[in-house]
């Protein structure tokens, strides 16, 4: 999955998917579950300017 926010590309990747890609295994801090939140707020269709694109 990806998002360009303000010009900047984030590219977000499932932890079994970036260790295959690094070929590294990656261990949680202590006391850390790995649950991440997101926010993020689109506009509706009707309201998207298409030539921005």
């Amino acid at each position: 999955m990806y998002l360009v926010k303000d010009g900047t590309l984030f590219l977000l990747y499932g932890r079994n998917d970036f260790e295959k890609m690094t070929r590294r295994k990656y261990e949680y801090i202590k006391g850390f579950n790995g649950h991440m939140e997101i926010g993020s707020w689109n506009k509706p269709y009707e309201e998207k300017d298409l030539s921005e694109e």
